[in-house]
């Protein structure tokens, strides 16, 4: 979530499901641009909705699937539960309505969506796919989309969902339309966590939105760690590493991330990283602030960074890289 990530992972947020009613949350700008087309006529038969993590992109498709499958003059940024058609999208049972996540997405799943097109609609409307992690979809998957691209139905539209727009091939982007999302403000991502799990504070949603960038769902995610109690453990231990050593916060670490058996570790473990990331951006703004050279923290973050990206790509011990990456930051401030 820092604003460079020398690291990039492919956070899943899709145990986090939508409340039953779906309320929208900013991206004003986007609203405005899909209205524009709405009331234009000048619908995309491809789109790519691209910004980070967490945000509101997939829920912002939703509503747009929403909105064209009951052919309404404007964008709904609001629906409720009771509504057959709401009902219909939520449970992928509508028939002119297709939902792919590319992380579980293979060459015939997108096959799948082409002959989704190829059919006639259902309800003598509008036809709309959303695939999500788009970028995650093997080259040979991602290149075959082009094929609907290239001789689109009428009244279809496919929208392709990324934080990762570098990652899909130029000739994809090329063909759609790209709307750019923004993460959130803190008061809007306090407003989607209290909304999303009522068991939040508004505190604890502040707090938790002061380290997730804009972003609700990794906020969400931080939840799994403990949320703001968490949070507050861990810049005490942090701390204490000059006098107490690595001890207290590896307590702290370790049972989430290597031997808590009802998580999926992979996950804890990406997720620790992002916050690990935001932690080291934070610490070095602090430093700047300070009036400390930029020279020598900029080398610490860049080694951080680094060393998490090299770690996945060359499988090292992860609790090594995560006493490496600790040590970094408390010997800079030792040296100081």
């Amino acid at each position: 979530m820092a604003e460079q990530d020398f690291a990039t992972f492919d956070m899943d947020f899709s145990d986090f499901e939508r409340p039953p009613e779906s309320r929208l949350v900013g991206h004003r700008g986007s609203i405005d641009q899909v209205n524009q087309m709405i009331k234009g006529q000048c619908i995309p038969h491809g789109m790519i909705f691209q910004g980070p993590w967490g945000i509101g992109k997939s829920t912002f498709a939703f509503h747009m699937a929403y909105g064209l499958l009951k052919n309404v003059p404007e964008f709904c940024t609001h629906l409720e539960s009771h509504d057959p058609l709401f009902r219909q999208i939520f449970s992928q049972s509508h028939p002119d309505y297709f939902y792919l996540d590319g992380a579980q997405g293979s060459v015939e799943d997108v096959r799948e969506v082409l002959q989704f097109f190829q059919q006639t609609a259902a309800m003598g409307g509008w036809r709309v796919a959303i695939l999500d992690n788009v970028h995650l979809l093997s080259v040979r998957a991602a290149t075959s989309i082009l094929k609907l691209l290239e001789e689109p139905p009428e009244k279809c539209v496919l929208i392709l969902i990324t934080p990762h727009l570098d990652r899909l091939p130029m000739t994809l982007r090329s063909r759609c339309q790209i709307l750019n999302f923004s993460p959130l403000s803190p008061l809007e991502g306090s407003k989607v966590l209290m909304e999303g799990d009522p068991t939040f504070s508004l505190d604890e949603a502040n707090q938790l939105m002061e380290h997730s960038q804009g972003s609700p769902g990794y906020g969400l995610a931080l939840k799994t760690f403990g949320g703001a109690t968490f949070i507050k453990q861990f810049n005490e231990s942090f701390n204490q590493i000059e006098t107490q050593g690595l001890g207290p916060i590896l307590s702290l670490l370790d049972p989430i991330l290597f031997k808590n058996k009802e998580t999926d570790l992979d996950q804890a473990w990406q997720l620790m990283v992002e916050f690990l990331q935001d932690f080291s951006h934070r610490w070095l703004k602090e430093k700047v602030l300070e009036d400390v050279s930029y020279g020598p923290l900029a080398q610490v973050w860049f080694e951080n960074g680094s060393l998490f990206q090299m770690g996945e790509i060359f499988h090292l011990d992860r609790r090594q890289m995560l006493i490496v990456s600790l040590t970094q930051l408390t010997m800079y401030e030792s040296t100081r």
